[in-house]
């Protein structure tokens, strides 16, 4: 049976994309087409999401790592300087009459203006799924979820994984909850362990050392 095509699969994939705190999602990852090439390109982590995404005419656009490393923003070896990202993506596309569309990657025409006034370039037929509010955000990170975990297992890893980071930016944004670390813990894996239908006994708090 298929990924796609397991129940069990589709539900674990709704948890981990459904993750949120204050309506922020957990997590800053995802696999998005670059508008410089057209190739699906991933990004994980803000420092890398800020790097591969360049303000062109008011609209974020995006620009892969192969394009990046490929351009004059690459200083060194490991190195690149984030303004000159912003310039190659505004050189590029800044009077490029058309994008990629960044639901299914087919290049699309656009009219040229000072403000696009958009978030999302799409095709036409592309365009009703954005009627879906959080339709494209769900596609690139479920995108990048499943180029991770081939697995049933590792998808299981990486929801826990996910969930522990949830607890920290509640932590974060709510200090006094920290003293209920231990039992939020315990409440979050006992909910993964219903949605996977796996045992978490030892992963979860010992109630003997917190006494």
């Amino acid at each position: 049976m298929t990924p796609e095509k397991d129940e069990r699969w589709e539900r674990v994939i709704e948890s981990i994309l459904s993750k949120s705190v204050s309506h922020v999602h957990v997590g800053i990852y995802g696999i998005v087409y670059c508008q410089v090439c057209g190739r699906l390109g991933t990004y994980d982590g803000w420092c890398v999401a800020k790097l591969l995404h360049a303000n062109v005419n008011g609209k974020s656009e995006f620009v892969c790592g192969k394009c990046v490393y490929d351009s004059p923003a690459r200083t060194g070896a490991n190195s690149y300087d984030g303004g000159k990202v912003f310039d190659f993506a505004r050189e590029v596309l800044g009077a490029r009459p058309y994008r990629y569309c960044d639901i299914c990657g087919v290049r699309t025409e656009i009219a040229l203006q000072e403000k696009y006034d958009v978030k999302i370039w799409a095709c036409a037929a592309c365009k009703p799924k954005l009627s879906d509010e959080g339709f494209y955000f769900r596609v690139q990170r479920r995108r990048y979820v499943e180029s991770k975990c081939t697995t049933y297992e590792q998808l299981c890893v990486f929801d826990i994984k996910l969930e522990m980071e949830k607890l920290e930016m509640e932590d974060t944004l709510k200090p006094e909850l920290r003293s209920q670390r231990s039992a939020r813990t315990r409440a979050a894996l006992q909910k993964l362990e219903r949605i996977h239908g796996e045992s978490y006994v030892e992963l979860l708090p010992d109630e003997k050392l917190e006494r």
